[in-house]
């Protein structure tokens, strides 16, 4: 990755040959966070190489995504936190927003969900809404987030492999 002035003083980062999790996010070389969820998309086949597009977000905060294929399922994912060497992430896999997980947690957390390891169930709330619960085991813990129903039709592949029918 390297700066780039794009006008108005503003500063975009470009892809460069740079080693994953290396960053031009000022005053921090790299991101290990980064790195390691990298790595865990390349084991799971990622369609080309998994280069998440690093930008800061003042002074040592930073934001990562990239959105590809793994195993048969289009997905995004987004990474972001506080500082470069932050205990804990803001996780994005699609519309699915997790917080926080352990920065040392997020490549497993992806690789259990997009290999089917977890489950997304309907849940009513306020007796006539659904929402959705995901819900994915790394270690001890278990990771969840919650966004409004969705048809099964309209579920990605690795969201289809993690539903279970039913409403708790």
């Amino acid at each position: 990755m390297s700066d780039e002035r794009v006008g108005d003083g503003e500063t975009a980062m470009t892809d460069s040959a740079e080693a994953p999790g290396v960053s031009a996010v000022p005053h921090v070389p790299q991101i290990p966070v980064v790195a390691r969820v990298e790595a865990a998309l390349a084991a799971l086949g990622a369609d080309g190489p998994p280069v998440f597009d690093r930008r800061p977000q003042g002074e040592r905060a930073w934001f990562a995504d990239w959105a590809g294929d793994v195993l048969g399922s289009d997905v995004y994912i987004g990474l972001g936190s506080w500082a470069p060497d932050g205990e804990t992430v803001q996780l994005l896999l699609d519309d699915w927003t997790l917080e926080p997980v352990a920065s040392t947690d997020a490549a497993a957390l992806l690789t259990a969900a997009l290999s089917g390891r977890g489950r997304i169930t309907d849940r009513r709330t306020l007796l006539v809404l659904r929402d959705q619960l995901l819900e994915i085991p790394v270690g001890d813990s278990v990771h969840s987030a919650a966004r409004p129903a969705t048809e099964y039709a309209e579920l990605s592949p690795w969201e289809r492999r993690l539903y279970t029918p039913g409403t708790r």
